[in-house]
């Protein structure tokens, strides 16, 4: 059965699982629905502490690399209030690659992505060793 209250977000930086803002995903009950992408016309930034996407229309489709999570509205809530949404971050919806989920995203405020230290190219932000066997990949 479908439980309908629930929603989903697609998590690529400190909210992914050993990270330290995944703390809040387990404190509202977030489920891990498993390792997914999305590839869409975004980078994938380094903020310095932090990672952020921002949508441009002007660059080719990549990939960015993450989590998807299920959870409450009130979950959502909280993320949203670590997130900084709407001044930081803002959310979108978008269709995941790897799972075909229909999820939330948070992305950055165009303005604020020009402050960024780099794009990273390989579209994973401190991959865990587990996410790292599960798309057979290496960090070069």
């Amino acid at each position: 059965m479908v439980d309908t209250n629930k929603t989903k977000v697609f998590v690529y930086g400190s909210l992914k699982r050993t990270h330290a803002l995944n703390i809040l995903l387990q404190k509202h009950n977030g489920k891990f629905l498993g390792y997914d992408r999305i590839q869409e016309k975004c980078e994938l930034l380094n903020m310095g502490a932090f990672p952020a996407v921002v949508f441009w229309n002007n660059v080719p489709y990549s990939y960015v690399y993450g989590e998807t999570w299920e959870l409450s509205p009130e979950g959502l809530a909280a993320l949203d209030f670590a997130e900084g949404t709407p001044s930081l971050f803002d959310r979108r919806k978008i269709t995941t690659d790897y799972g075909g989920y229909k999820a939330w995203i948070y992305t950055i405020n165009p303005d604020l992505a020009e402050t960024a230290n780099d794009v990273i190219e390989d579209g994973f932000w401190v991959p865990t060793p587990d996410e790292e066997r599960f798309w057979n990949f290496e960090r070069k």
